[in-house]
């Protein structure tokens, strides 16, 4: 039992990174596609209060800026670029988010609609539509044990196609539910959407587990 555990945890471990960079795929911004593996902590502060913060990398680089108070991710703290804005419904389906994007280029206009469910305890089930800055339309799937940190995120570009993995999630508190945790994704993704797409998922769960309102 014990080899197979260990076994099991060496392929998760390997399996984000073993695929090579995907095709630039934007859909908040190209700049954001980065052509190399990026590993973004996301601190608890993110999920569960409404208070500012800056998001690094785990060399300490920062890479967007969270304003807890609107739920908006951006490039610049005090003069952004690109800003993306979740907003939860309050009455049909109070479990849905929708994500909104808005830069010096174009106009606000709706990029995603994020869906979470939570059918067993703290494990989610995540239905996302995204679409990108082409019209495509595409989904991303989670799988794995979220609450404890360790799942992977899929995307796929339609009915039919294979699910490709483009981001996971690891611990940095060991055994501690919903801790903060680090998103490692693949290169040629884009960062800021899968950024948004783990707030939802976690900002959803505060809300069930009476954090935040």
């Amino acid at each position: 039992m014990g080899n197979k555990t260990s076994s099991q945890e060496e392929l998760y471990e390997a399996v984000a990174f073993s695929l090579a960079p995907l095709d630039p795929l934007p859909i908040v911004d190209i700049r954001f596609c980065y052509m190399h593996p990026i590993s973004i902590v996301i601190p608890t502060i993110v999920y569960t209060t409404h208070i500012d913060c800056v998001l690094r990398t785990q060399q300490g680089n920062a890479v967007f800026y969270w304003d807890g108070r609107n739920t908006k991710l951006m490039d610049h703290p005090s003069e952004p670029t690109v800003v993306t804005q979740m907003k939860r419904k309050t009455n049909a389906n109070i479990n849905t988010h929708e994500v909104f994007l808005e830069s010096m280029y174009t106009p606000k206009h709706r990029i995603m609609r994020i869906r979470v469910d939570f059918p067993e305890l703290y494990n989610p089930k995540v239905i996302s539509t995204l679409e990108t800055t082409d019209g495509e339309r595409i989904s991303i799937h989670v799988s794995g044990e979220w609450s404890h940190r360790k799942a992977l995120l899929t995307m796929c570009r339609g009915e039919g196609q294979a699910h490709v993995v483009v981001a996971r999630i690891r611990s940095v508190q060991n055994d501690k539910l919903f801790g903060e945790y680090v998103v490692d994704i693949v290169p040629g993704v884009d960062a800021a959407a899968i950024v948004i797409v783990c707030t939802a998922i976690d900002r959803m769960a505060s809300v069930l587990r009476g954090l935040i309102y």
